[in-house]
């Protein structure tokens, strides 16, 4: 197993599965804002932008304060959904 994997197979994780999750989770919405938000500033299409709201919101209920350039973007997405409707 050592060959194949380069690690012992007796290892043990360092922490539970649910503070695992919890690490994993701000790292996963990131990951998404950060594929997704220049397609959805210079989209036409809503739900692109909408999407993009949903992940900062629960980014931010998740890490606390968001960086000034996201709240700067989803103003602005928001602004951009407001004139399409």
């Amino acid at each position: 197993w050592y060959e194949e994997l380069k690690f012992y197979v007796d290892s043990f994780p360092k922490r539970c599965t649910a503070c695992r999750q919890r690490e994993r989770a701000p790292k996963a919405l990131r990951k998404q804002y950060d594929s997704l938000i220049n397609f959805a500033l210079k989209s036409p299409a809503g739900d692109d932008k909408r999407a993009i709201i949903t992940i900062l919101d629960k980014l931010e209920a998740i890490v606390g304060e968001l960086p000034d350039k996201m709240k700067q973007n989803r103003d602005i997405l928001r602004s951009q959904l407001a004139k399409l409707t």
